[in-house]
């Protein structure tokens, strides 16, 4: 994993509001989204909790727990940009995620994961958000979940089950109405993938 992506959020990019967003595609830099606030931080982690599962920027793993990995993705540009009239310049394409964890977290070296929404047509083209894991009681392995990692969406790619290929360099096709990496612009075309972690 590369430092690079060891921060919380990169890359440096322009940020928009709900209010006004952006006139081409570009993914989570809306400052003030009403569901998760600042979307640069579009990861959450927390423990699996049968009453309530809290999400966080960073959470304590430990052998026997799960933990629900929550990503969140929302192409900025403007509804008025994706009709006909303006050639669709405000729909993004070839729309992925990317994952990567590491699969041991001790007391002695924090555990990161991270997630990248990538699109052939946005600019960036790349944007990623990590999430820390610690350990306090010893070494704690960590493993996906098989068949754990679903789209939520208001549309017709609702619960979709995504494939393991999320975890490699070519990543995962997203989308809404099918999972064909079309994501047009505004906040009713956001979606939400989670999945889940198995710590031994």
């Amino acid at each position: 994993m590369s430092n690079e992506k060891n921060k919380m959020w990169g890359p440096e990019r322009p940020t928009f509001t709900m209010e006004a967003p952006a006139t081409y595609p570009i993914f989570n830099s809306i400052t003030n989204n009403p569901t998760i606030g600042d979307e640069r931080y579009f990861v959450k982690i927390g423990e699996i909790n049968p009453q309530s599962t809290n999400l966080s920027d960073s959470v304590v793993v430990a052998a026997g727990k799960k933990y629900l990995v929550y990503i969140y993705f929302h192409n900025n540009a403007s509804s008025t940009f994706n009709d006909s009239e303006h050639n669709h310049v405000g729909v993004a394409l070839g729309t992925r995620l990317m994952t990567e964890f590491s699969d041991v977290v001790t007391p002695e070296n924090e555990g990161v994961l991270v997630a990248s929404i990538i699109s052939e047509n946005s600019n960036p083209s790349s944007v990623w958000c990590s999430v820390i894991m610690k350990s306090i009681t010893g070494d704690v392995h960590l493993k996906y979940v098989e068949n754990s990692a679903r789209l939520l969406c208001d549309w017709a790619a609702n619960k979709s089950l995504l494939s393991s290929s999320m975890f490699s360099d070519d990543g995962v096709l997203l989308g809404l109405d099918e999972l064909n990496g079309v994501i047009p612009g505004c906040e009713e075309y956001h979606g939400v993938v989670t999945f889940i972690l198995q710590a031994e």
